[in-house]
């Protein structure tokens, strides 16, 4: 037997896997996002006790969610992220 195929809007699907921390978090992100100047690129400090892989995923979510093509780049424990269309 196979399984049920159906679909959803992205947008219930990102609302309805997200625990409610996650999506506080991702708001935050997304205002990080949105506090970009034109030709500036924002820094992210990651703490030790913080995984950076999620940091930086959700750093990518907000971006999408927001439909803002940006670029992050990882130097250790600091990320660069910049909106990819600016010259930085």
């Amino acid at each position: 037997m196979l399984p049920t195929f159906g679909e959803i809007p992205i947008e219930t699907l990102t609302d309805n896997i997200q625990r409610p921390g996650s999506r506080i978090a991702l708001a935050e992100y997304a205002d990080y996002v949105r506090r970009l100047s034109p030709g500036k690129a924002g820094i992210l400090d990651v703490a030790a006790d913080e995984h950076i892989g999620v940091v930086r995923a959700r750093l990518s979510a907000a971006a999408r969610q927001l439909k803002m093509p940006l670029k992050i780049r990882r130097d250790g424990r600091r990320i660069f992220f910049w909106v990819e269309n600016d010259p930085a």
